[in-house]
C-alpha cells in the first residue's frame, strides 16, 4: 500500500485555555506547503499569496523570530508553492477532483430553500439549480459586509479577508432559519498601505501583541489585557465601552515596542530592523505618546509597572491564580508604535 504524504502536522501550541481540565498541546494542525504545478490550471484557479512568507506555520514556530531564508522563499515564489490557508485549499481541491466532485467557478450561490426532500439551491440569480439532500455553507466571512457588520459586531474593523467575503454563506444560513452565536476575529495592524485587491486593508497582529519587548495600549495609556490571551478571547475586548463617554474603550489601540522588538521581529510582515514608514518613532514614552494622540502620562506608567513586573516574572495587572508572566523582557526607553484594530 502506498503510504500517503502527511499534510496536516500538529502545532506545538497548547489549547486556548490550558488551564483548563483537558486542555493539551498539539491539537491544532498545520499544512505542509503544497505544489501546484503537477496539477495544470490549479495556481491560477488559487487565490494569489498575500503579505504572509511562503513557509508554513511549523516553519515559522522553528524560526523563533529568525529571519526567512531567502533562497527558499524566492524559489518557493518562482514554483507557485502554497502554504497556510492556500496549501489548504489547494490540497481540499485536489482531493475533490481525485473523488469526482465537480467544481462550478466562478458561481455565485444566491438561493438556498427547503425542497422535497432536501434543498434547492440556485446559482447566479437563479440561471441554475441543483437538487441536493444536504448542504454545506462554508464561504468564508462576512467582514465586507457593511451591514452585517452593524448588525453584529459592536466596533469597528479592519477586514483582512478577501473583498468578495461579504456573507454570502450567513445570508443564506440566515433566510433558512439558522442562527449566529459567535464571531471569530483577531486584532489587526492597520498599516495605511496594506491594500487587497486594491481596497484598503490591514495585517495580522495576533503574535506581534503577545512577543516580548512590547505591551498594548489603548488612548488612555493603559493597558487592558494580558496580551498573550488567546487571540479568539483578545478580540473581544476591543469592543468594550467606556461607560464614562459611551464610546469605545479600546479601539484604536498601540502596540508600542522597544528598538530590540524591532531588530528581533517581523512586525505586520516588515524586515526585522527596519521599520515601515507608517511607523511612528519617538526617543522618549512621553514624546510617542503625543504623537500617537496617547495620555503621555498613562503611558509613562504603563511601561514603569510593566518593567518593574518582569523584573519579578509576574503581571501584576492581568496574572491569573498568580501564574508567571507569559510575555517577559521589559520595554525599552527607544520606542515605536504601529496602530491597532480589531476585525
Amino acid at each position: 500500500m502506498r503510504r500517503s504524504r502527511r499534510c496536516a502536522p500538529p502545532l506545538a501550541r497548547p489549547d486556548y485555555h490550558p488551564e483548563w481540565d483537558g486542555a493539551a498541546t498539539g491539537r491544532g494542525l498545520d499544512n505542509d506547503p503544497f505544489a501546484p504545478a503537477p496539477y495544470p490550471g490549479l495556481a491560477k484557479a488559487l487565490r494569489p499569496p498575500t503579505y504572509f512568507p511562503l513557509i508554513s506555520m511549523n516553519e515559522r514556530d522553528a524560526l523563533k523570530g529568525a529571519p526567512v531564508d531567502p533562497e527558499l522563499l524566492a524559489e518557493r515564489g518562482r514554483s507557485g508553492v502554497r502554504t497556510m490557508g492556500g496549501a489548504l485549499v489547494g490540497r481540499l481541491v485536489v482531493t475533490a477532483l481525485r473523488r469526482g466532485v465537480t467544481l462550478a467557478a466562478p458561481a455565485r450561490v444566491t438561493g438556498l430553500e427547503r425542497g422535497d426532500p432536501g434543498w434547492r439551491v440556485s446559482v447566479s440569480d437563479g440561471a441554475a439549480r441543483v437538487a441536493a439532500g444536504r448542504v454545506v455553507l462554508a464561504s468564508g466571512g462576512f467582514g465586507w459586509n457593511p451591514r452585517l457588520r452593524a448588525a453584529y459586531l459592536p466596533f469597528p474593523v479592519t477586514p483582512i479577508s478577501a473583498p468578495s467575503n461579504e456573507g454570502d454563506g450567513l445570508l443564506l444560513g440566515l433566510a433558512a432559519g439558522a442562527d449566529m452565536t459567535a464571531v471569530w476575529g483577531v486584532p489587526v495592524i492597520t498599516a495605511p498601505t496594506q491594500r487587497y485587491d486594491g481596497l484598503p486593508s490591514g495585517r495580522m497582529g495576533n503574535v506581534e501583541l503577545t512577543l516580548p519587548g512590547s505591551v498594548t495600549v489603548n488612548s488612555q495609556g493603559r493597558r487592558f489585557v494580558n496580551e498573550a490571551t488567546n487571540y479568539h478571547d483578545l478580540n473581544r475586548v476591543f469592543g468594550n465601552t467606556d461607560p464614562r463617554s459611551g464610546r469605545s474603550a479600546n479601539a484604536p489601540a498601540w502596540l508600542v515596542f522597544d528598538q530590540s522588538y524591532l531588530n528581533t521581529y517581523p512586525i505586520a510582515g516588515s524586515t526585522p530592523g527596519t521599520p515601515e514608514t507608517w511607523m511612528v518613532s519617538a526617543g522618549t514614552p512621553a514624546d510617542l505618546a503625543r504623537a500617537c494622540g496617547i495620555d503621555p502620562d498613562g503611558l509613562i506608567r504603563t511601561l514603569r509597572r510593566f518593567n518593574a513586573d518582569t523584573r519579578v516574572g509576574v503581571d501584576t495587572e492581568f496574572a491569573t491564580l498568580g501564574s508567571a508572566i507569559t510575555r517577559g523582557f521589559a520595554v525599552g526607553e527607544h520606542l515605536a508604535a504601529t496602530v491597532s484594530a480589531s476585525a
